[in-house]
């Protein structure tokens, strides 16, 4: 990724994206923040993004977008969040609702009209943020870690319509998983400070105590997006004593199943081209890490064999598990030299192939069979062995 900046500009977002999956060696990749930003501060060219600082309004849509929080906000919503809520731990009468509301800046000012005409209405925990594009499900879900009893999102019409479309989605989803459904409200700006406090009263009247409050949070181990998201829904699971089930395939959401056929060589085009360290190679083996897929689909373009398939799906319980699977394993072919293991059985038979297949024709067919048996034999020796024995051979035929 590239940058565009004015000498002394300070944008609101910073990146460090040497590991971004947007592209790599002319293919395309991850679209996850372009696609995000609202204001075109985020451009492609080919596969290359580029981030105009200048046009950052620092929404924070970036950030929240970036399984890999590449991006980065000065503001740590995180801090702010427990901050607000550590003071509700030991837990407050049951009657209580502790409700987190995150509200953009473009609406503080029906809070300052409630508070003028003397507008009363339940108890919330208001935390500003610049737009609520900048939310994303691990700070919901956060919230919920936190022993909130619910969350809701309060801005205007152009940041609740771009939180809603797939962070709100996402977060439902996952606490239905654990039996805390219907804990969060997405309120619009209309301007109408006494609807405001309709809609709180009107969320605030089904909420009851989240069983979540007699635990202490989580540690967040991680900084990055998709780890935090791991690390709660596994806290979910802990603590609920539920094992989530939910599949989601088709979704148009960072998450992926990969399977490889057996005309896999184990080359590592794959492994090579992914930057989220799902995929990785060991001697004859591809291990994956499903948790850590983002699901640009690189390693799906860069095969040469069309031996790996990528298929968008949410597994909840393959996140909660993040331990690395083999999902490809071929022999190793040995050395009839050094007895050196160096090059997987697969790769071997690929190549042999390659000798009939490119068979020169300016040559008789005994010629073509005595060459392809040369070939095939001098390719049984690693690649310390090959040069001497290939002197060797030609010495004999001289």
């Amino acid at each position: 990724m590239n940058r565009k900046t004015d000498s002394g500009h300070d944008a609101p977002a910073k990146a460090d994206l040497k590991g971004c999956a947007s592209g790599k060696s002319g293919f395309m990749g991850c679209t996850l923040c372009e696609s995000a930003c609202r204001h075109d501060a985020i451009t492609r060219s080919w596969d290359n993004i580029i981030f105009d600082e200048i046009s950052c309004t620092g929404c924070g849509a970036c950030a929240s977008a970036c399984p890999l929080s590449l991006f980065r906000m000065e503001e740590d919503i995180y801090s702010k969040m427990y901050s607000l809520l550590e003071p509700f731990n030991p837990v407050p009468e049951k009657t209580a609702h502790k409700i987190l509301m995150f509200m953009c800046e473009h609406s503080r000012h029906l809070l300052d009209a409630k508070r003028s005409k003397k507008i009363k209405y339940p108890a919330v925990l208001s935390l500003f943020v610049p737009d609520l594009a900048g939310i994303s499900e691990t700070h919901i879900l956060r919230a919920f870690d936190l022993g909130a009893d619910g969350v809701i999102m309060f801005g205007c019409d152009e940041c609740t319509g771009q939180f809603s479309k797939v962070t709100s989605g996402l977060a439902g989803q996952i606490l239905d998983e654990f039996n805390l459904g219907d804990r969060i409200s997405i309120i619009k700006n209309n301007k109408n400070t006494k609807s405001l406090v309709s809609s709180i009263e009107s969320f605030t009247e089904h909420i009851t105590p989240s069983p979540l409050r007699k635990f202490e949070p989580v540690v967040l181990k991680n900084t990055s997006n998709r780890q935090i998201l791991i690390e709660l829904i596994s806290s979910l699971a802990a603590k609920t004593g539920i094992v989530p089930h939910t599949v989601i395939e088709n979704a148009l959401l960072p998450f992926a199943d990969i399977s490889i056929s057996s005309s896999c060589t184990v080359c590592d085009a794959c492994t090579s081209m992914c930057t989220a360290g799902a995929l990785v190679r060991d001697e004859g083996s591809i291990t994956y890490r499903y948790g850590n897929c983002i699901a640009c689909g690189l390693c799906e373009q860069a095969c040469p064999e069309k031996a790996l398939t990528m298929k968008r799906v949410l597994d909840m319980e393959k996140l909660i598990d993040n331990a690395p699977s083999t999902i490809y394993m071929s022999e190793l072919q040995v050395c009839t030299s050094c007895r050196k293991p160096y090059m997987t059985r697969a790769a071997f038979d690929r190549i042999s192939c390659s000798f009939i297949e490119n068979v020169r024709d300016d040559i008789g067919p005994k010629e073509q069979i005595e060459l392809i048996k040369n070939q095939t034999e001098l390719l049984m020796y690693c690649e310390n062995c090959r040069p001497a024995r290939a002197i060797l051979r030609m010495e004999v035929l001289s």
